[in-house]
């Protein structure tokens, strides 16, 4: 009897606990009640321009579930289209097109210190007939050490984005675009960054993007090139100006990138690299160990290519091999996206 009665309770927790780790890790978006009056608006397009929309990144859920794919059971487009329903519109309403262009989730690291992160772009434009006037766009990332609560903070910053923007119309003088140009918007934006257009880079050390990006360093101080290794920098120095005639380092983890000659090199795990501009994308190359002949344990979380969010890879490598990977800078905030791997 007493067997029986220690057995039974085990079962029920496992069967729990078996049901519970069958939840998958589900992005809803919510859509409140209320109504935006004097919308500009009375209908809402969906556009997808992400390059693969079901790859939405892995989220740590909890003990039952462990690493998880998020996914969207019913389509975005489907979980947007109740925001209609919102919409008190003016006479001369138009459509409202939603482009996604990231929605992708990570699990949280060093960094950010443990918080998970939900990176989402999007752009509106308002629609009059076959062509779209640009309205908004958002460019976030999103913070929660919950991989419940990052869901549904990103699913909420969707829905406000959309919603703040109702009540707006676009400027008079904004140029028409068709369907391929939206498709495109990337290199639109990229048309109207120095850093993409001008051919002349200033030397000196650039402390975040914003300043790469508008070609303005924050220190123009002359820098010496003291080791190297190859295409990268290894060790890089400014005049100290604390210490006459002295020189300081310039570590990698406390800027951007650095100018030298006009080349501008990024600061990435340690050293500075090599930034080239190709197909209208900037890029540089890093060196990562791979697993040899032997085993490696490892999760990728990513995978959403230079769109996706920040591809990125952990696991335990043996075997000492090493591997060149090109990695892509994103025109609109600096961040840094993995690409594919290059051989010589």
């Amino acid at each position: 009897m007493r067997k029986r009665l220690f057995i039974f309770p085990v079962l029920i927790i496992w069967s729990i606990g078996w049901s519970y780790a069958q939840k998958n890790s589900d992005l809803k978006i919510t859509i409140p009640d209320g109504e935006i009056a004097d919308s500009k608006y009375r209908n809402l397009q969906y556009i997808e321009s992400r390059p693969n929309p079901d790859d939405m990144g892995i989220l740590y859920v909890d003990i039952w579930n462990g690493l998880q794919m998020v996914t969207a059971k019913e389509p975005i487009a489907e979980q947007l289209k109740p925001i209609v329903n919102l919409m008190s519109p003016s006479e001369d309403a138009k459509t409202l097109a939603v482009q996604m262009r990231v929605l992708f989730f990570e699990q949280g690291t060093k960094e950010t210190k443990g918080k998970n992160m939900g990176h989402l772009r999007m752009t509106l434009y308002k629609m009059d007939g076959d062509k779209y006037y640009f309205l908004n766009t958002l460019d976030t990332t999103l913070l929660d050490g919950s991989a419940g609560k990052i869901r549904t903070i990103t699913g909420d910053a969707i829905v406000s984005f959309i919603t703040d923007n109702l009540p707006y119309d676009v400027f008079e003088d904004e140029q028409a675009l068709d369907m391929q140009q939206v498709m495109d918007i990337d290199m639109y934006e990229r048309n109207s960054i120095p850093f993409y257009t001008e051919l002349n880079i200033p030397d000196g050390i650039y402390n975040n993007y914003k300043s790469l990006k508008s070609l303005t360093p924050d220190n123009s101080s002359p820098i010496t090139v003291t080791k190297a290794d190859g295409d990268d920098l290894k060790e890089v120095k400014i005049p100290d100006p604390e210490n006459s005639g002295k020189e300081k380092k310039v570590k990698a983890k406390d800027v951007y990138a650095v100018v030298v000659d006009g080349i501008p090199y990024i600061a990435y795990s340690g050293s500075f690299h090599k930034a080239y501009l190709k197909d209208s994308d900037w890029r540089f190359v890093i060196s990562r160990k791979v697993a040899g002949s032997g085993f490696a344990l490892g999760v990728s979380m990513g995978g959403g290519g230079r769109h996706g969010g920040g591809a990125v890879g952990f696991g335990i490598p043996i075997g000492g091999k090493k591997e060149n990977i090109e990695m892509f800078i994103d025109q609109l905030n600096g961040a840094f996206f993995m690409g594919k791997k290059v051989t010589e």
